[in-house]
């Protein structure tokens, strides 16, 4: 089923917002040994994010700060409900590929197709997606329907 031209997906929509980091480390009084001490981040990936020289980093290191911070993902990654695609979700839930897979009871390859809407959605799938990301199978389903619509060349 194909999305009508105005639920197609921009993926300049999607943000990874790091400035909160230093923003709340700094309102607590925390030194970076302190967030180091709290989240098992190094001082040099904190340094590294908080100056802008590493923009994209791991979601796990990712999850671990928002944890140690009391923060939510929802506050550092930036896509707005409409136009969630099945990457943002598993970054939402704070997971890489591998561990999704793993807790979803599949490959890392076979999850890593269905990102990129290579393969079909089951419901089985769906299900299993949706109890690890804490959500719905239909939810499951939309975010791989805009995954599967994404203009050619716009990553998923």
């Amino acid at each position: 089923m194909a999305l009508a031209s105005s639920e197609r997906v921009d993926r300049s929509i999607r943000v990874l917002d790091l400035a909160p980091f230093r923003q709340v480390r700094l309102a607590k009084g925390w030194s970076r040994a302190e967030l180091n001490r709290l989240s098992d981040v190094s001082e040099h990936t904190i340094k590294a994010i908080e100056n802008g020289i590493v923009k994209d980093p791991n979601i796990e290191t990712v999850a671990r700060l928002v944890k140690a911070l009391d923060l939510q993902m929802r506050d550092v990654v930036k896509v707005p409900y409409h136009v969630r695609m099945l990457s943002d979700l598993r970054h939402l839930a704070g997971l890489s590929q591998t561990s999704l897979a793993r807790r979803a009871g599949m490959s890392p390859p076979a999850l890593a197709r269905l990102e990129r809407a290579e393969t079909d959605m089951t419901d089985e799938k769906a299900q299993a997606l949706a109890r690890v990301l804490r959500t719905t199978a239909s939810t499951v389903h939309a975010a791989w329907r805009r995954a599967k619509n994404r203009p050619p060349g716009t990553s998923a």
